[in-house]
């Protein structure tokens, strides 16, 4: 810089770049120096650091699930704002269906990678051959965050949940018919005979009872020949 012939001063302006980074306040140090002059202590100019932005994540449904294979997905979303560092979103899950037996277990943890709009969470479909309605799985937004400059920011979670899907079952659809078959013949004077009643489908069970009913018939008589 140049002082010019009858000038006091001349100003150096110095304009800051955003550069993206996450980065704490930082301090430019100016010092001059001429030949036969004295100058002051040097000068210094603060470049204010970034503070952490806030981040909202909100959860949807984007697609139902339903035996035997179609896999159900929620998704966990930026509803606003934007981060430099990964997002962890922490939920629980609920609903009719079981966990383990109708799907398989969710970690209940989902990251949002830096740069990303969301995840997926898929919900996948185990088909368990049981005799039962359509059931739901329930997804709740519980907390979130992410490091910034060393420290654990959160992240604000959108009124959006409880949100659910349907896991639709198929088993309705399937072989019911019920069979009996003789296990033993009786005996006189005290070997019981037995039949055994059950589904013709060996795979298939059912979580309510099923009653059945059933005539006797034959030539030998209730009461004389045979007591059930």
């Amino acid at each position: 810089m140049v002082i010019g012939a009858g000038q006091q001063s001349v100003t150096v302006q110095l304009t800051a770049v955003q550069d993206m980074v996450a980065e704490i306040a930082e301090v430019l140090q100016i010092t001059a120096a001429a030949t036969g002059f004295t100058f002051p202590v040097a000068a210094t100019i603060t470049i204010p650091g970034e503070s952490a932005p806030g981040v909202t994540v909100a959860a949807s449904k984007t697609a139902d699930a339903a035996e035997p294979s179609t896999h159900g997905t929620f998704r966990l979303q930026l509803a606003s704002g934007t981060t430099p560092a990964d997002i962890t979103v922490n939920y629980s899950i609920a609903g009719t269906a079981t966990s383990g037996k109708d799907y398989t277990a969710l970690s209940g943890t989902a990251v949002i990678k830096s740069g990303d709009a969301g995840v997926d969470v898929i919900v996948n479909v185990l088909d368990d051959k049981i005799l039962e309605n359509n059931e739901t799985v329930t997804l709740t937004l519980v907390s979130g965050s992410f490091e910034y400059l060393g420290s654990t920011v959160p992240v604000t979670m959108a009124a959006s949940t409880p949100v659910s899907l349907t896991i639709a079952e198929d088993d309705m659809s399937i072989d019911r018919s019920i069979l009996i078959e003789k296990i033993a013949d009786a005996a006189e004077p005290s070997t019981p005979g037995r039949v055994r009643v059950r589904f013709a489908n060996t795979d298939l069970t059912t979580i309510v009872p099923v009653n059945v009913t059933y005539n006797i018939g034959g030539t030998a008589s209730a009461g004389a020949d045979y007591r059930y």
